[in-house]
């Protein structure tokens, strides 16, 4: 490379832009274009007395011998008499600089030694059975630290290339090995050896005769170490100065150990901290506890994330990435009060080894009295029925409408909608609890499915599952015109029916009478006079028959709030009759004028119960009138046409009252 590409931090070299002087000559920090970038690189100045062969290894060792625990060699250049070696830039600077940092971590420490073993590991190993590297010279100062801390060996001038079957008597991979065991020593006592008045090694041999390595641990850093991680590192290092030279270990030895040191510290220091505090406890309600008491803490944490029997297979336990807790209770604890129409299947994808099959849907007489004994205190928890359709069809809706009715305590409920999982079973939430106590008792009885989209009446139900709310659903479920939003930019047909008259630019809202905007479902107008013995006195509204289904047209105009107006609102303006038992059910909205959106909207006239909605779900509203209103559409405010078909799930519209439609700028 030219001299003319490197840019160093001084003016010029030999200015204040030297850092250090070691080795070679002086060093010098500075930037040069490489591989189509700037990259930050430290140019040694060799000294001019440097015997050429010391250049030669300095130079060639690094180039040919690309490591990720290598120094990278980024190039060589020279001007007038000078000669320059280029490195990639450690920003972290070098070991021996840290070693009594009590900041710097034992996990930190562990993996700079398990990169030095990795790249001498490399020197040492011959290419294709040619030569090896002996380093001659390795010192925590030449182990440099990149800015993400990983290390890499330095300081090739002493090094030398000798092929496998020359006579080693002189020039061995053990005396690398020797100096390497110095620097584990280095960084495990947090001290420096070449400034022991007492050599580190003789201090360590003098300690284990004694049985008292321990005490040279640093103390920065003695609480942190796990003991299995402790005696792992101390046996190895200890190894590496054994005065016979063909007992101390390979590079390779070194690495595996010194990995499985840090394997046992991670182990206790990230994963078992990640386990629950009472993890053995719930080991213990295992088939077979004793097996799980010798597994690494990482294996135990990925089978309960994964999911683990208890309780003689009647209980399924997980945990979540966040750490959240998760039960499942098989439906073989249930009591079944007609139990001619229950039988016990084994199913391949079941959790447990049988669920209940139910023959009879419409009649289910299930009563569910658990207790959750693993779940987190002050934590809010919902309960799913977990089942599926035994011969189910093909859906592809996010949920499934089958109105599940049931019981808690004195209340009657109603689950309306299923949702599917990942593994194909279905979920539907019966209630939410917050667990306050050790201990929390559920009681349900599980009465029927009213509707369910299947080939056959009989489902699989696997049992109940208990599973923490995240953060948004813990929250109350809020509804608002301010929430909803505009997903689609929609084209309206044109409609020949009566428009209401355009209101100024500075209205707030428009509100339409209900008769001009009803029709049956033959499209046919719904008028004052053919609902005569529905109707009431002006302004009252019309309440309709006994039908599903009903329609919404509505020529809107050309004006629609201010200028800056983009979206509007449409609420339907209502009354329940004194009668009324009925409309508990979700109704459907769908856009008639746009058939090729299968999207469609939930409303509901009467509040359900929070677990039964989602965000997207649109629940009425008491007004100040007395009237109640529930949002039937968002679009966009250069619409000018509205055609809406309502259908209930289930049963009809009557005793629903409904006095206009009103339109609101959002």
């Amino acid at each position: 490379m030219s001299f003319d590409d490197i840019k160093f931090e001084g003016e010029t070299v030999g200015d204040n832009s030297c850092n250090i002087t070691r080795g070679l000559g002086m060093v010098y920090n500075g930037e040069c274009q490489y591989n189509n970038g700037c990259k930050e690189v430290v140019v040694e100045q060799l000294r001019r007395s440097i015997l050429e062969s010391g250049i030669c290894r300095e130079f060639e060792i690094p180039f040919k011998r690309r490591h990720e625990n290598i120094v990278d060699l980024v190039g060589y250049c020279k001007t007038m008499d000078e000669k320059f070696i280029v490195y990639e830039h450690a920003s972290n600077q070098s070991l021996d600089l840290y070693l009594n940092d009590a900041d710097f971590s034992w996990t930190k420490r562990l993996k700079i030694c398990t990169d030095i073993a990795k790249g001498l590991d490399f020197l040492h190993k011959c290419d294709a059975g040619q030569e090896v590297v002996i380093h001659r010279d390795l010192k925590s100062s030449n182990i440099l630290l990149t800015g993400d801390w990983k290390a890499k060996i330095s300081g090739f001038e002493h090094s030398v290339i000798c092929p496998t079957n020359q006579d080693k008597h002189f020039l061995t991979k053990e005396s690398d090995i020797y100096s390497f065991g110095v620097i584990l020593f280095e960084v495990l006592c947090g001290r420096s050896a070449c400034h022991e008045e007492m050599s580190i090694c003789d201090s360590a041999k003098h300690q284990r005769t004694i049985g008292k390595l321990d005490d040279i641990v640093f103390d920065g850093i003695k609480k942190q170490i796990v003991q299995k991680s402790l005696v792992t590192f101390q046996r190895i290092a200890i190894q590496c100065l054994n005065d016979e030279i063909k007992e101390r270990p390979t590079a390779g030895a070194i690495l595996e150990q010194l990995q499985k040191a840090l394997e046992y510290q991670e182990d206790i220091e990230i994963w078992k901290n990640k386990l629950p505090v009472n993890y053995i406890d719930i080991l213990k309600l295992s088939k077979s506890p004793e097996i799980y008491f010798t597994m690494w803490k990482k294996d135990i944490y990925n089978m309960f994330t994964k999911g683990i029997s208890l309780q003689d297979g009647k209980l399924w336990f997980s945990i979540g990435s966040n750490e959240e807790r998760k039960e499942i209770i098989s439906a073989t604890t249930f009591l079944y009060k007609n139990r001619w129409s229950r039988r016990w299947q084994s199913i391949q994808i079941s959790r447990f080894k049988k669920v209940a099959e139910m023959l009879d849907v419409a009649n289910l007489n299930i009563h569910i009295t658990k207790s959750t004994k693993l779940l987190l205190p002050d934590v809010k928890y919902n309960v799913h029925l977990v089942f599926k359709f035994c011969y189910p069809r093909k859906s592809h809706a996010d949920r499934m409408y089958v109105n599940l009715k049931y019981k808690m305590g004195n209340q009657n409920l109603n689950a309306y909608f299923a949702t599917m999982r990942n593994d194909k079973w279905l979920m539907i939430e019966l209630c939410r609890f917050s667990n306050q106590k050790e201990e929390t008792n559920v009681d349900i009885l599980l009465e029927s499915f009213t509707r369910c989209y299947c080939d056959s009446r009989a489902i699989y139900i696997e049992g109940i599952e208990f599973q923490a709310l995240d953060n948004v659903k813990q929250e109350e479920i809020k509804k608002s015109e301010n929430n909803e939003q505009v997903s689609k930019k929609r084209k309206f047909d044109e409609f020949s029916d009566q428009s209401f008259e355009e209101p100024p630019s500075s209205s707030v809202s428009i509100e339409v009478p209900a008769e001009q905007v009803l029709y049956d479902t033959s499209n046919k107008k719904l008028s004052l006079s053919s609902l005569s013995f529905q109707s009431r006195s002006e302004g009252e509204g019309i309440e309709l028959p006994r039908q599903q289904v009903f329609r919404i047209k509505c020529n809107i105009g050309s004006q629609m709030g201010s200028p800056n107006t983009k979206v509007v609102v449409c609420y339907l303006v209502f009354k329940l009759s004194d009668k009324c038992r009925g409309l508990h059910c979700p109704v459907i909205v769908r856009d008639q004028s746009n058939w090729g959106q299968k999207e469609t909207g939930i409303l509901y006239f009467r509040s359900p119960s929070p677990w039964n909605l989602v965000a997207t779900d649109r629940v009425p509203k008491k007004r100040g009138d007395g009237w109640m209103e529930v949002i039937v559409a968002i679009f966009n405010s250069d619409c000018r046409f509205l055609n809406l078909k309502l259908s209930t799930y289930e049963g009809t519209m009557s005793g629903l009252i409904l006095r206009s439609l009103e339109f609101r700028p959002s």
